[in-house]
């Protein structure tokens, strides 16, 4: 059987816009990216991001997701079975240390994105103990792992549903905009989920007031208050959490939410 690669080459996805692809590259492990996303180069050695989504649904929701919030994420030519085509970016992806312009505007992207209400249904309590039962009992016993759940549900009344974000999903552009470049990204959960991992491990006290000073241009923030924001966080500890140590990885891999969710629920 080709490799994905092979198939491209093969099939020559977007030949309208396109021509004849010359070189397929791919991007597996480079920050967030997967193995299906690709850069590949026309005859003229133009450059373009190639990803080749899960499934046919999944191919479906990342273009309904792209067209709804279009300045959001790259250039978007259109999508051909389950291969979705996109701008190649030129620029460099974010990292932990950002001037405070930049997470305005990552502000004003994420409002962008609520101001959309590109929302889908789905259980937000269901997945939050989906991943509470996954946590091995060598990092909560049963007695701990009860006591985290009765701190969600005081807790879980305001729960309004979006995604999650970290910097290796955003870049900056040669003219300076920034970027989100995850296209299969976009899984909704709970309006401000996704603030709850840079507030907790990315943005300091100065990086939080410019993203909160961008994003209120735009959307307002009343919803996110202390009390949400520990939510946010429970549920953002519990997933990380769960999966990293379910998966068997290594402490310092999930420490910092491992520490927040003992000192918040007094474990």
């Amino acid at each position: 059987m080709p490799s994905l690669e092979e198939s491209i080459l093969i099939n020559q996805p977007f030949q309208h816009v396109l021509g004849r692809i010359k070189k397929v590259e791919s991007l597996a492990g480079r920050a967030a990216i997967s193995g299906r996303t690709f850069r590949v180069l026309d005859a003229n050695n133009k450059p373009y991001k190639l990803h080749y989504a899960a499934s046919l649904r999944k191919a479906v929701e990342i273009e309904q997701n792209v067209t709804k919030v279009p300045t959001v994420f790259p250039q978007f030519y259109g999508r051909e079975g389950r291969f979705l085509l996109f701008k190649w970016i030129k620029g460099r992806t974010l990292t932990k240390t950002e001037s405070p312009l930049v997470y305005e505007k990552l502000g004003r992207l994420c409002a962008d994105v609520h101001n959309a209400n590109v929302v889908k249904g789905g259980s937000f309590q269901q997945s939050f103990y989906r991943w509470l039962e996954r946590m091995p009992l060598t990092i909560f016993d049963a007695a701990q792992k009860q006591v985290i759940a009765e701190h969600f549900e005081r807790l879980r009344e305001r729960v309004r549903e979006i995604r999650d974000m970290h910097e290796g999903n955003f870049m900056i552009n040669e003219q300076e905009q920034v970027i989100f470049v995850d296209e299969g990204g976009v899984i909704h959960a709970a309006k401000g989920l996704g603030f709850a991992k840079p507030f907790l491990t990315w943005f300091g006290p100065e990086g939080k007031a410019a993203f909160w000073k961008g994003y209120t241009e735009k959307h307002s923030g009343d919803y996110f208050d202390k009390e949400y924001e520990e939510l946010m966080t429970v549920v953002n500890c519990v997933q990380v959490v769960g999966f990293r140590a379910s998966k068997g990885q290594p402490l310092q891999n999930y420490k910092k939410e491992l520490e927040w969710l003992k000192q918040t629920c007094k474990l």
